[in-house]
């Protein structure tokens, strides 16, 4: 084959349009430079194929082999089982970190009410004649369950708020399944052509991240580049281009009912199963506050309101008389 100056000139002009695709790849990672879940893209070089002529064969210039994400997939994986743990405690503390107001130690607090009350009855049994004494009393109780109130309602409040936040993430998770499947069949669609599907590939490794912080799940590629991905107990959650759907029962709002939040897949209560994640703080968080199925033990008002009404039961005293009327109010009466 006769090689001249077209020969020549084909070679830099190929040579150029790589170079010129290796530095849009070099602008294409600078303006991503804060693009959260992107990752790195390099050009990969090869030689074009030779020409064969005589004697030996001439070379054709550069070409690109493909445009690689830089990507640890093993540190990535590692991450994103990590996840649910961080998820999980980051849960409990943005509700439980809002109760420190009410069960501090600090003047005026819940804890400093009780103090006072307990000090007032110490003066009267030292002093039972004492009508000042007495009317101290009086109204230390009276600080005392308006303190008890107040607590019931922060309760309230933000057992409401973890369940609130609990149906937020079971929506956001079944967008997040739905985002993945759909990118699922963008990434085929690309890659069956013969080219890279690059950033479908880091917006899907970032919905991993995120559903990851959720729930703890496990996931694996197959051959046609599909991600599947299951709860750590084996429930599908994407399979290919379909995703399955989290359900969650209703709650009435009131610490003392018998309903509680529910987790469902399908028809089947996975609650008990879910063992990380956001999902498993806020389900914890809002345990802890109702006092049900916790280790931590509970904060539940009523636990606190009983105790003492357990206590002050049948104490009647020949000059004083205290009897709990309901699980918000104590009489306190005395007797000349």
């Amino acid at each position: 084959m006769p090689v001249g100056i077209y020969h020549t000139l084909n070679v830099a002009k190929w040579a150029l349009l790589v170079h010129q695709k290796a530095v849009e790849t070099i602008g294409h990672n600078v303006s991503n430079a804060n693009t959260e879940g992107y990752s790195r893209q390099v050009v990969e070089l090869e030689t074009s194929h030779p020409i064969s002529v005589f004697p030996g064969q001439l070379g054709s210039g550069v070409k690109i082999d493909r445009i690689k994400r830089l990507v640890d997939e093993s540190i990535e994986k590692r991450i994103t089982e990590e996840n649910s743990n961080l998820g999980r405690f980051s849960a409990n503390l943005d509700i439980l970190e809002k109760l420190q107001d009410v069960f501090s130690k600090d003047e005026g607090s819940f804890f400093q009410s009780i103090e006072d009350f307990w000090s007032a009855w110490n003066s009267l049994s030292q002093n039972p004649e004492s009508e000042a004494v007495r009317k101290i009393v009086v109204e230390k109780a009276e600080t005392l369950t308006g303190r008890l109130r107040k607590a019931r309602e922060e309760l309230a409040g933000s057992a409401k708020m973890a369940y609130r936040r609990l149906k937020g993430e079971v929506e956001e998770i079944n967008s997040i399944t739905a985002k993945i499947a759909e990118l699922n069949q963008r990434i085929t669609e690309v890659e069956a052509s013969g080219n890279a599907a690059n950033d479908y590939r880091d917006r899907r490794d970032l919905l991993l991240k995120k559903l990851s912080e959720k729930i703890p799940i496990a996931y694996f590629e197959d051959k046609d580049g599909k991600i599947n991905v299951l709860t750590r107990w084996g429930k599908p959650l994407v399979e290919g281009i379909k995703n399955f759907e989290l359900k969650i029962s209703d709650f009435s709002g009131e610490i003392g009912s018998n309903s509680e939040p529910r987790i469902f897949w399908g028809s089947e209560d996975v609650t008990d199963r879910i063992e990380g994640g956001i999902l498993k703080g806020y389900l914890d968080a809002f345990y802890r506050i109702t006092g049900r199925k916790t280790i931590w033990g509970s904060m539940e008002y009523e636990n606190l309101s009983l105790g003492f009404k357990g206590f002050f039961w049948g104490r009647e005293n020949s000059r004083w008389d205290i009897k709990p009327i309901d699980v918000n109010t104590l009489r306190v009466t005395f007797e000349d």
